[in-house]
């Protein structure tokens, strides 16, 4: 993520996020006097972490409107890749909001919603998630085999403009796939 050239509004958007920040370390100071174990609801590095993430908040939403007016910007190819790169940086948005509920909802104890879910596997069928997490790896590996050897092609045909860097942002995402993927797969491994 790309730091926006600041703006009014961003300094702002950080003295909102320090006072959410005092606002939980107030909430919260009692029960971190007392604590013994780290990471505890309510402990110091939680209360860090959040202030962190309601610092990439407050920046994302900057970013995302800088890049809203340089859409604007001519040719078309810059337009078509800044809408691509907003896509990424809205989803990135909406999962730090989520990340922001959950870490918020573990210091107060409470659900927030939406927000990123605990990694557990109680009840699921973990054989059943093996299998078709073996089975979509098996299809991404497949997928960026086909992604590599069509980037050897256009660069053997030294082909220039989009064609190349689109199939490079797709073997990065099929990457990212694949890691996702083999998490699935160690998060739903018994351990003994």
């Amino acid at each position: 993520m790309r730091r926006a050239h600041r703006r009014p509004t961003e300094g702002r958007s950080r003295r909102l996020a320090a006072e959410q920040f005092r606002r939980y370390a107030g909430e919260t100071e009692l029960a971190h006097q007392a604590s013994a174990p780290p990471r505890r609801p309510g402990s110091r590095d939680e209360q860090i972490l959040l202030h962190h993430l309601d610092r990439h908040v407050a920046n994302e939403q900057d970013v995302l409107a800088s890049y809203a007016r340089f859409a604007r910007a001519e040719p078309d190819f810059v337009r078509y890749l800044v809408d691509l790169i907003t896509e990424d940086e809205e989803r990135h948005h909406r999962i730090l909001r989520e990340m922001v509920n959950r870490v918020a909802g573990d210091l107060r104890l409470e659900e927030r919603s939406p927000s990123v879910p605990s990694v557990e596997s109680r009840g699921a069928d973990r054989a059943r998630l093996r299998e078709e997490t073996a089975r979509f790896l098996e299809l991404e590996r497949e997928d960026l085999a086909d992604l590599e050897e069509l980037a050897d092609v256009l660069r053997h045909q030294r082909l220039r403009g989009l064609l190349p860097l689109l199939v490079e942002v797709m073997e990065l995402d099929t990457r990212k796939h694949i890691t996702m993927l083999e998490f699935i797969g160690r998060s739903t491994t018994p351990t003994h």
